[in-house]
């Protein structure tokens, strides 16, 4: 038996919880029913709110299976369930328009929206899936000689919020959608020249170059539709997105910033125009101006590590990369 303290201390902390619980309920039914124009039937909206809000209660595996168990309806028909989703009459990417609207009034005025992008493998253990394919697996064992697992391969975009914890900020997931594979042809098997034209278009269609254009294109046209054109948007890549396709595709107040190659040709814009030429002379690469004690470092602190450290960089401008032409 505890003290009359510890009792009343107990007390305050379930009581706390117990409000922050219904807080979080109250807001989570507020964003999801601004999803309700995107569906033409109510009941449509009913069931995915019911199967969704299932999927993050529920225990293990976010699957239809354990929502419907979660919710108490596993002696009901499930084939409603199954059918929304299989046969949808709305678009999976304006569910997360609600997020984004949300993630925006937690920014300054005026303040740029950063958002981190990335591939990912979502794992999957049936070969007849229509989008599964083999990828690599970045979280594979070093002894592994081949590091790949069978999934759909997932591209995930979140908006990041300045709001620290531990010097680690908010991420909100605003896109995650799958990257198909184009399908492979039979040994042997000949296409005509329109049909070999529209498989050069599907697979250049499904490069996930293609898919991120697409995706950052949509992104700006949301913060312009919301009333955010002021505002700059900043995606930070990895390497693999670091590539003529995305840096030409990318729309107007749009910056990327990403990992670069330590040995990339780079140049100087041409001083003086001399017909289409853009390219003046040709400069250090970034390993060599990293490594040339001439070009002074600047240093700044950064948010990094679970601490706030002072990082060292050099800065290069107006500098020109043909991998993008």
């Amino acid at each position: 038996m505890g003290t009359t303290r510890e009792k009343s201390t107990l007390k305050k902390g379930l009581e706390q919880a117990a409000a922050n619980t219904v807080a979080l309920a109250k807001e989570y039914f507020r964003l999801i029913s601004q999803t309700r124009p995107l569906y033409r039937r109510r009941e449509t909206y009913e069931r995915v709110a019911k199967v969704v809000t299932g999927l993050l209660g529920c225990f293990g595996r976010a699957t239809l299976t354990n929502s419907i168990m979660f919710r108490g309806e596993f002696g009901k028909d499930w084939s409603q369930d199954y059918r929304v989703f299989s046969e949808p009459a709305w678009d999976a990417p304006d569910l997360f328009i609600p997020a984004i609207r949300a993630a925006l009034e937690e920014l300054p005025p005026g303040a740029p929206v950063e958002v981190a992008l990335d591939d990912t493998c979502l794992p999957k253990t049936g070969k007849k899936i229509p989008q599964g394919r083999w990828c690599h697996d970045a979280m594979a064992p070093k002894f592994s000689p081949l590091p790949i697992r069978w999934g759909i391969r997932m591209i995930h975009a979140a908006i990041v919020l300045p709001r620290y914890i531990g010097h680690r900020p908010y991420a909100i997931s605003i896109a995650f959608e799958p990257v198909p594979a184009a399908p492979k042809l039979k040994p042997g098997e000949a296409l005509t020249e329109e049909e070999q034209k529209a498989y050069e278009a599907y697979q250049a269609d499904a490069s996930l170059p293609e898919r991120a254009v697409k995706l950052i294109g949509r992104l700006r046209q949301v913060l312009d539709d919301l009333g955010h054109a002021d505002r700059t948007l900043v995606m930070v890549v990895d390497g693999s997105y670091m590539n003529g396709k995305v840096v030409e595709g990318l729309p107007a107040r749009t910056i990327i910033i990403g990992r670069f190659r330590k040995n990339a040709s780079l140049f100087a814009p041409l001083q003086k125009k001399d017909g289409k030429r853009i390219y003046g002379n040709a400069l250090p690469t970034p390993e060599q101006i990293r490594m040339n004690r001439k070009i002074q470092f600047r240093s700044s602190s950064f948010h990094f590590g679970g601490a706030l450290r002072e990082a060292r960089y050099k800065e290069i401008k107006r500098v020109l990369w043909k991998g993008t032409h």
